[in-house]
């Protein structure tokens, strides 16, 4: 097409779908020639291209580590169905450490609303990974081996038979 000095002119191309993630790069190339010359300007653009998931096309070792439970980043409501739409099938959060389930010298319970927060997160389809991790620093003076390690060790096993059935893999540090 022909245009004069000045003019604008803008030209519509649409691009396939990859149908994957990714980043990608568009390049624009403008060629002019004017009295025999020629004369070419490049653009780049970079997009990045995110498709809607579900369960049927989940990427089985693609997850999240997120703090909904421990400190309320995102909503135990919302934040997993999100996460599936973005093709994830786990998530990983450290939702209670050692001293925030053992308060009182060998008397372990679970955080208030933790239990139902891992329920809501494990019925939107996606994997539980819980760590276990902390000090109790309050209740077992260290350097104390046998004391300090046994109840570390009642912690874990406690917390997992608590969740057994909804939290499918603990991780202990």
């Amino acid at each position: 097409n022909e245009i004069a000095a000045g003019e604008k002119t803008s030209i519509e191309y649409e691009i396939e779908n990859p149908g994957k993630y990714g980043v990608y790069v568009l390049e624009i190339k403008n060629t002019v020639s004017i009295n025999g010359k020629h004369y070419e300007k490049t653009f780049n653009e970079g997009f990045s291209v995110c498709i809607d998931l579900d369960e049927n096309n989940a990427d089985p070792n693609f997850g999240f580590a997120q703090q909904i439970i421990r400190n309320g980043y995102g909503d135990a409501n919302v934040t997993p169905a999100l996460m599936r739409k973005a093709g994830a099938s786990w998530y990983r959060e450290d939702c209670m450490t050692w001293s925030m389930v053992e308060q009182t010298k060998g008397v372990c319970t679970i955080p208030e609303g933790t239990k139902e927060k891992l329920q809501k997160i494990k019925d939107s389809g996606l994997n539980i990974i819980c760590i276990l991790n902390g000090t109790n620093g309050k209740l077992y003076k260290f350097p104390s081996p046998d004391e300090g390690v046994n109840a570390f060790v009642n912690y874990c096993g406690f917390v997992a038979k608590e969740l057994d059935g909804i939290v499918d893999h603990f991780e202990i540090w």
